[in-house]
């Protein structure tokens, strides 16, 4: 998924000409690219600190540090870590304590990810904005503390390799703030719950500062940098598995029946009436028992989507083998090595090109078949004879006493 790069915005003015150009190449040179992990930790952030779950209070700013690795060009940003705002105006005491609490937490985070360093910051936008609740139509732009925070700040935190530390701005004000509002984006999606609605922009913004040739920082500025999402296979998984331990939709709808009942219930032990009519509500009463997914079932959901993925990929690598057999695309030696590589890990393919038949293959499957079958039979004896172990002791530990029965039979 690729963003589009809106307009160059600058927070402050720059002192130099050629901004434009300069932005220009700064973004083609330059290639962003920002994983699921590093999102969810922002807004984790967020809605610890608003709902009271963070030590710092809910009208406190949301910034944090963003970790990644730089390669050449290439920018990833992998994962988020909160920090505390510095304030302005402290003490000589108090800023060295929080300059070492920032470094502490980025040695700690590196002792577990070594190839991770700072290569920028975020800030969450809220609705505290005095600016945005004064006028609805203004957008969200970086502020002239966040500039002076990232060159004064953040420069001395970021990796070698980093030339200017990123801006990761997120807009988490509601609709009413913002003035983005459409009649399609009020609609619900189909395949959403009621009342729920999806937009497909992410409500986050990716600034690169440029500076002037002479380095001053009234002669920086931010622009506007394109990023992409990027996902490795760990992560798809995360977040699959994520989405398939919230409650389903039947759940939640028979929660919500029940407790419309109990409140009517409530209203008619309050309001009194004939007892006709009790017993009448009695029989019309009928439980709704919903059963969420259980564990068998989403380990076959899971299994499932890993075959469509497998299966889509499959069909992408053959189109190109097809297309490179025709020629109408020149062949890629390193990519046509991998394929290779990734047929010979299959035992089946190996058995069928010595064999030079497919009689081999079908004979391994239907052993590795019976192989699993046996398995999984001899599994299910185990499991119930201690069944019958666990139930035999707990039939003697209640029936039987202390004392010797001779008419007693032993188990």
């Amino acid at each position: 998924m690729e963003i589009d790069a809106p307009s160059i915005a600058n927070s402050s003015p720059s002192k130099s000409g050629g901004t434009s150009d300069a932005a220009a190449t700064a973004a083609v040179d330059k290639s962003i690219k920002i994983h699921p992990l590093a999102i969810i930790g922002i807004s984790d952030h967020h809605t610890r600190v608003i709902t009271g779950g963070s030590a710092l209070p809910p009208s406190a700013p949301v910034v944090g540090l963003l970790f990644g690795n730089q390669d050449a060009h290439i920018i990833s940003i992998v994962d988020a870590e909160e920090m505390e705002y510095p304030e302005k105006g402290l003490a000589t005491s108090e800023d060295s304590s929080h300059r070492q609490n920032i470094l502490r937490k980025i040695d700690l985070h590196q002792k577990v990810f070594p190839r991770h360093a700072v290569v920028g910051w975020y800030r969450v936008h809220t609705d505290n904005s005095s600016e945005v609740m004064n006028d609805a139509s203004v957008d969200i732009v970086p502020t002239d503390d966040d500039l002076r925070m990232n060159q004064e700040e953040m420069a001395q935190y970021c990796g070698e390799g980093v030339e200017s530390p990123l801006f990761v701005l997120m807009n988490a004000a509601s609709p009413q703030y913002t003035g983005v509002s459409s009649d399609d984006d009020k609609k619900p999606s189909s395949s959403s719950p009621a009342g729920s609605s999806l937009d497909d922009t992410l409500p986050l913004t990716v600034y690169e500062t440029l500076v002037s040739e002479g380095g001053a920082a009234g002669g920086s500025a931010f622009v506007n940098a394109t990023f992409e999402l990027e996902t490795h296979e760990p992560e798809r998984i995360a977040v699959e598995r994520v989405f398939q331990t919230q409650p389903s939709n039947a759940a939640g709808s028979a929660a919500q029946q029940k407790e419309k009942e109990a409140s009517a219930n409530k209203d008619d032990k309050k309001g009194g009436g004939s007892g006709s009519n009790k017993r009448d509500d009695k029989k019309d009463f009928q439980p709704t028992f919903a059963r969420g997914p259980s564990e068998l079932e989403m380990q076959l959901d899971s299994l499932q989507s890993s075959i469509r993925s497998m299966n889509v990929r499959m069909a992408v690598l053959l189109e190109f083998l097809q297309t490179v057999e025709k020629g109408e695309l020149p062949p890629d030696n390193a990519l046509l090595r991998s394929i290779d590589g990734l047929l010979q890990q299959l035992p089946l393919v190996l058995a069928a090109l010595k064999e030079g038949s497919a009689a081999k293959p079908l004979v391994e499957l239907e052993n590795d078949y019976t192989d699993t079958m046996l398995l999984s039979y001899l599994a299910a004896v185990a499991k119930t004879a201690k069944s019958v172990h666990v139930y035999s002791e707990k039939f003697r530990g209640a029936f039987e006493s202390g004392k010797s029965d001779p008419r007693r039979t032993m188990f």
